[in-house]
């Protein structure tokens, strides 16, 4: 599967100022392969509310008539090879911090998350330097690069963050004869 940038980082930053264009947008965009403009409608309630929850994003997916396949988690530490589980998965993060109390996540969690796109050409999940994402704040990087550099600079943004990440929802982008879950 070849992967290009629908967008430029200049084309990101004016959809930004001019109507909120933030991680959501920008990594359903990249994930489709589709310009920001096209995905700017797509979102339900998006103009209002200025984040994606996962039923906005499912919504967004449904209105491209992209099917994609809800990979289940069980336990947190499990979840990274996952995020590659397919030639293209929608990732949102969910940020650790006072709002995940007793490993669960309250209610307000939601607002200290992130969506990413990832995928891999590599031959098997644990060949970690062949996984890449997609983050609106900075691009294409390898895993290792994107956890090492970018992680952090979220991370310091937001206010009482421990530090900790794990994939909150993984969907993998499937063809027309895969179903949705």
């Amino acid at each position: 599967m070849a992967i290009d940038y629908p967008f430029t980082g200049d084309e990101a930053k004016a959809a930004h100022k001019e109507w909120g264009c933030n991680c959501g947008p920008a990594a359903l965009a990249f994930a489709l392969q589709k310009p920001l403009s096209a995905v700017r409608y797509a979102i339900p309630n998006f103009a209002e509310r200025h984040y994606t929850s996962p039923t906005m994003m499912r919504a967004a997916l449904e209105y491209f008539c992209q099917r994609f396949l809800a990979i289940k988690v069980d336990r947190r530490d499990a979840g990274v090879p996952q995020m590659f589980a397919g030639p293209m998965t929608l990732v949102r993060i969910q940020w650790s911090g006072p709002w995940i109390v007793d490993g669960k996540p309250q209610r307000w969690a939601g607002r200290q998350t992130h969506w990413i796109a990832c995928w891999s050409d590599a031959r098997d999940v644990w060949d970690c330097g062949r996984h890449l994402v997609f983050d609106v704040n900075d691009g294409m990087r390898t895993f290792g690069s994107w956890e090492l550099e970018i992680v952090p600079l979220i991370v310091a943004s937001i206010k009482r963050a421990d530090g900790h990440w794990y994939p909150a929802n993984i969907w993998r982008l499937t063809k027309s004869d895969e179903l949705n879950k």
